[in-house]
């Protein structure tokens, strides 16, 4: 039996609560996005309600479903809606979506749902796990003196000694030149606060966090330290205290994206299979891609 099923746009918007909980699901709150650019749609069926947004690109629609937990027969109402609200469309982009669809690729995601204590926090680490974090911290503090959790808005003045240490982390690390202002960063990737790892007697940090924190659903980012001083695991130290600062701010999830980083596992993360790609309208260009990824995991 056919469940019934209703998608409406809404010409108002919905309480704070019903709206999409994460900032790549949230296209009304990124900047130069136009309104006549997005829109927020209602989902409802017996057994499903949720609102979601959807971006005008032309030719490209992004669906923002980002860890939605929508059942796949939802979602391919969705998909079907989609195309038809936008005749011009010709494939809809897909990020960290839970369910699959044919010439999607799949990798994983990390997410944590953040107790209300720190001692909460910390007991999900394994004894070893609460001792090295320990040892790590009396290690770093011999050697560089007592530290601190520097924390400000992205865009404050105070902040931009940090952003000129995390453009050259990046650098030094990974060979990244961003070429982007900090105003310009944040606009682009939507980070709104900055952490740093410093030490008390010393101006330049150890490790960098950047943060989004415009919505309930948190997202870490980046996370890069100062090569000089990786044997410490300085960038491990800050994670733990970041995590903590959260908790005190009173967030529930934080989301950490994918990878096979040791740090995204710990704390008690939970990790999901997503996929991403572009759906076409045309189907054959679907099966098409999906035969791609299935040549190219068979030669893997």
């Amino acid at each position: 039996m056919t469940e019934n099923y209703s998608i409406t746009k809404c010409a108002s918007t919905p309480r704070a609560d019903q709206l999409p909980a994460f900032i790549y699901n949230r296209y009304d709150l990124w900047p130069a996005i136009s309104d006549t650019c997005f829109s927020l749609w209602h989902y409802t069926s017996a057994s499903e309600d949720f609102y979601y947004e959807t971006l005008d690109k032309g030719k490209d629609i992004e669906l923002g479903l980002w860890l939605v937990p929508a059942s796949e027969k939802a979602f391919k109402h969705i998909v079907k809606h989609c195309f038809a609200s936008y005749p011009q469309a010709k494939r809809i982009k897909l990020s960290n979506i839970l369910n699959s669809l044919p010439g999607l690729s799949q990798t994983n995601h990390f997410r944590i749902l953040l107790p209300a204590t720190k001692d909460d926090l910390d007991s999900r680490l394994s004894s070893k796990g609460r001792y090295n974090i320990r040892r790590e911290k009396r290690i770093i503090e011999e050697e560089m003196g007592e530290i601190c959790l520097f924390e400000a808005s992205a865009n404050d003045k105070t902040a931009i000694p940090i952003w000129n240490s995390y453009f050259k982390f990046k650098e030094e690390t990974y060979s990244t030149q961003y070429n982007l202002s900090p105003e310009e960063y944040c606009d682009k990737y939507h980070v709104t606060d900055i952490y740093a790892l410093m030490a008390k007697n010393n101006d330049t940090p150890l490790a960098v966090i950047l943060s989004c924190e415009q919505t309930p659903v948190v997202y870490l980012e980046n996370l890069s330290y100062d090569p000089k001083y990786k044997k410490l695991s300085a960038g491990q130290v800050l994670y733990d205290l970041y995590l903590k600062k959260l908790i005190e701010k009173k967030v529930g999830e934080i989301y950490l994206l994918g990878g096979k980083y040791d740090y995204k596992k710990r704390y008690g993360s939970l990790e999901d299979a997503v996929y991403n790609g572009y759906y076409y309208r045309n189907s054959i260009m679907n099966h098409l891609i999906e035969l791609y990824h299935s040549i190219k995991k068979l030669q893997s």
